[in-house]
C-alpha cells in the first residue's frame, strides 16, 4: 500500500516509489496508464487487477509509474514515472 493515507499523498510520496524501488506488493499496483478506449483485452486486464485486490487484502493501484523489464517480463519494481503531472488535483 501508498505510504499514506490518500488524503495526504503529494507527488513525493510518488517519487520515492522509484527512487526507492518500491516493487508491487499484495496491496501495491503500478500501471503506466489507464486502460485505452479501443482495446477490450487492456480494460479486463486492468478489471482483474481490481478484482483481485478487491477480494484479497486491498490496497492500491498507481497510475503513472513504468516498471522494471526483466529478460522475459516486468520485474514490478517502479523504474520511472512515465504519467502526466497535474497541479491542484483534488481527490474526492
Amino acid at each position: 500500500m501508498l505510504p499514506v493515507d490518500l488524503s495526504e499523498l503529494t507527488p513525493t510520496h510518488v517519487e520515492s516509489l522509484v527512487d526507492n524501488e518500491v516493487a508491487e506488493s499484495l496491496t501495491l499496483e503500478y500501471k503506466q496508464q489507464l486502460p485505452s478506449k479501443e482495446s477490450s483485452d487492456e480494460k479486463r486486464a486492468f478489471l482483474y487487477d481490481v478484482v483481485a485486490m478487491a477480494n484479497a487484502a486491498g490496497g492500491d493501484i498507481v497510475f503513472g509509474i513504468a516498471e522494471r523489464r526483466g529478460e522475459n517480463s516486468n520485474t514490478g519494481i517502479a523504474e520511472r514515472l512515465s504519467g502526466e503531472r497535474w497541479s491542484n488535483v483534488k481527490l474526492r
